[in-house]
């Protein structure tokens, strides 16, 4: 804003100055070239503007709940008003019902990540159906509302009887490995390098790192011009 200033003080200085040395002509010339050109500026800071709200990023975080740190994880989400999305496996929520109660009050979007934390692509369609419905079943207690997503754990999934189910894949394309590194700074590092409009970002909240890390991450994107968004708004856009 100050060198906007400065520049624009300056113009008035040179228009002076041509206006003594070459009339009342000149003088109206440089007053249109800088009524122009505060403008177009101005054009451009609402187009700037324009493109940062475009800007929607999606935290997920799989394995979920954890005992020791989805509390502190959803205490930092509703200081910083943003919306997760939470990939469930189903044992632990029915490990943890006040923290699958507090998910679904607090406006994050659930989606399945099956019961066991198994591979399905291993197992039989009968097998992986159970996997997925039993999940389901115990998610639905919560939300009283029909599961329509599922990230497959190791992102293993069977495209058909996903389809037969009616629920809808959700992969990532940043993978911060937080689970391989368990570190704030590398963590943080792997998504400012990789992140762009319309990410979705993959994370677990069982390691206190990851959990600092998107904490971090929220404070530094938020400051970008990033909004945070559940997968729903991305995948739908």
């Amino acid at each position: 804003m100050k060198k906007s200033g400065w520049n624009l003080g300056l113009c008035m200085v040179l228009a002076v100055t041509l206006a003594a040395a070459c009339g009342a002509a000149a003088w109206r010339h440089v007053e249109l070239s800088v009524t122009e050109t505060a403008n177009m500026n101005s054009g451009a800071s609402e187009d700037a503007v324009l493109v940062q709200e475009r800007k929607k990023v999606a935290l997920t975080f799989d394995d979920v709940p954890n005992e020791e740190y989805t509390a502190m994880l959803l205490d930092g989400l509703k200081e910083r008003g943003v919306k997760a999305t939470f990939f469930v496996l189903g044992q632990e929520a029915e490990n943890h019902p006040e923290l699958m109660e507090r998910m679904v009050e607090e406006g994050h979007l659930i989606g399945n990540h099956t019961y066991s934390h198994v591979n399905l692509s291993q197992l039989t369609d009968s097998a992986a159906r159970e996997e997925i419905e039993k999940a389901n079943q115990t998610i639905e207690r919560y939300t009283g509302q029909p599961v329509c997503f599922l990230r497959p754990p190791f992102g293993a999934g069977k495209k058909e009887l996903e389809q037969e189910l009616e629920m809808i894949q959700v992969l990532w394309t940043v993978d911060t490995m937080d689970w391989a590194c368990q570190d704030e700074g590398k963590i943080c590092e792997t998504v400012f390098s990789q992140v762009k409009d319309g990410s979705i970002i993959l994370m677990h909240d069982e390691y206190l790192p990851t959990v600092r890390a998107a904490l971090s991450v929220i404070d530094c994107m938020q400051e970008q011009g990033y909004e945070f968004v559940t997968v729903d708004e991305i995948l739908m856009d």
